[in-house]
């Protein structure tokens, strides 16, 4: 059974060169503050400015994904940004 608190992210990496790698799903399991932030700024297109806590979420995702060796991932030895997102459809 699906938990029902699991809520989808998207990340991205953008290289120094400026190229992008394809969009990677990230799921992560939320706190019931966390979820209602979550449903609220994709239901009203909020902006971080405007929902401090998703902004503390996507640091804690941010987080995650960098400790999970994105260094064994990435080709290369070319910097890179990581970019969190919560998809909007």
């Amino acid at each position: 059974m699906m938990n029902e608190r699991i809520r989808q992210f998207e990340y991205y990496l953008l290289f120094e060169s400026g190229e992008k790698s394809e969009n990677f799903e990230w799921d992560e399991e939320l706190s019931p503050d966390e979820l209602d932030a979550y449903n609220e700024f994709r239901e009203f297109s909020l902006s971080l400015e405007e929902s401090p806590l998703m902004g503390g979420v996507l640091k804690r995702v941010e987080k995650k994904i960098l400790s999970g060796n994105l260094e064994d991932f990435v080709m290369t030895d070319e910097d890179y940004r990581l970019f969190v997102s919560i998809p909007m459809q």
